[in-house]
């Protein structure tokens, strides 16, 4: 499944260089963090050889929208080495956060009062879907 951004397109799915896991979800953490009336995005993943979770972007990235982490982090090798929570710190508990724990192709049945995850079989890569209309 992939998503267009821009001129870009950012490959999910298991065919993906993404990784995730229920013991080490990746997450995207937002809130407005600088204050100027718009939601900032910070991804983050566990990352097994660092042994924390660190963010998915580099610094030139994140610092262009938040010049904040850019002050703190002198060097693209320290932002390298940092976590989450030394370049964030107290900040990130506050964030709001959603998590996935699987990248695998799902549908996903309005139950009324829940939506209900199934694993697509078959195909191991379907497209992305934003919607479906029925008739009444």
């Amino acid at each position: 499944m992939g998503r267009q951004t821009g001129h870009h397109r950012q490959q999910l799915g298991l065919n993906s260089k993404y990784r995730t896991s229920r013991e080490h979800p990746r997450k995207i953490y937002y809130a407005d963090l600088d204050g100027n009336g718009t939601v900032d995005v910070i991804e983050g993943y566990y990352d097994e050889e660092l042994k924390m979770e660190v963010p998915e972007r580099d610094l030139r990235m994140v610092g262009g929208a938040l010049p904040m982490v850019k002050e703190k982090f002198s060097s693209f090798e320290a932002y390298g080495k940092a976590s989450l929570r030394e370049i964030y710190g107290p900040k990130l508990a506050q964030l709001a956060v959603v998590s996935v724990t699987t990248l695998e192709s799902m549908v996903f049945l309005n139950r009324g009062d829940h939506f209900e995850g199934a694993r697509c079989r078959g195909r191991r890569n379907w497209p992305g879907v934003c919607g479906v209309r029925g008739r009444l």
